[in-house]
């Protein structure tokens, strides 16, 4: 007899990103900023953000919730098609392309009737995504030199960015499992399990 197990990808990822987030939080730094007002006139606008090791902590953080919800988006949108995938004939043409993670949660939401346009978190999930492409596509903009990373991405990760993607994805996680009733998000709670049989 053979049994089929699943690797938790959304649990190890959420763990992930929940500690490097914490170990972030120990070693928040004011960072300051340049800005121009209406007047041309510089001014400088003080932040909590991350240096050092905090920034490389929170970068994995945030790396690590993406990795996460799209996991949990994958599940829903498997269990989602499956259902109305043809026996036989034309397969629909939106399951023949390839979408993103977020246009994935579009479709999830939209196929539900949810209004996404009242979604407080709608925009945040999607600042998570563009946050984390900058990070792991090697964006040229982001060059992250030993400690010292350039304002643009010091600025994407101040801390209150990140809380704000931070609960984006933690709220687009439980609308979906609102949605279905059988995916398990009892990450979000700190209930991580490693594997499960398939």
């Amino acid at each position: 007899m053979t049994h089929e197990y699943r690797l938790n990808i959304e649990d190890i990822f959420w763990r992930t990103a929940e500690e490097n987030w914490q170990k972030a939080q120990e070693d928040i730094s004011e960072l300051h900023e340049s800005v121009w007002d209406e007047n041309g006139e510089e001014q400088t606008v003080a932040f909590d953000g991350f240096w050092g090791e905090a920034l490389a902590q929170v970068s994995i953080a945030v790396v690590s919730w993406a990795i996460s919800l799209e996991a949990t988006i994958n599940l829903a949108w498997q269990a989602s098609i499956y259902p109305i995938l043809p026996q036989e004939g034309d397969i629909p043409k939106i399951l023949l392309q390839k979408l993103s993670s977020i246009e994935k949660l579009r479709e999830i939401l939209r196929a539900s009737q949810v209004n996404i346009g009242k979604l407080s978190w709608w925009e945040g999930t999607q600042e998570l995504f563009r946050c984390r492409n900058k990070i792991v596509h090697c964006d040229p903009r982001v060059k992250l030199y030993g400690s010292c990373a350039p304002p643009e991405i010091k600025k994407d990760l101040r801390k209150d960015n990140v809380q704000s993607m931070r609960e984006a994805a933690t709220a687009a996680i439980r609308k979906l499992g609102e949605l279905n009733g059988n995916l398990r998000i009892g990450f979000l709670d700190g209930e991580y399990e490693l594997e499960i049989a398939g």
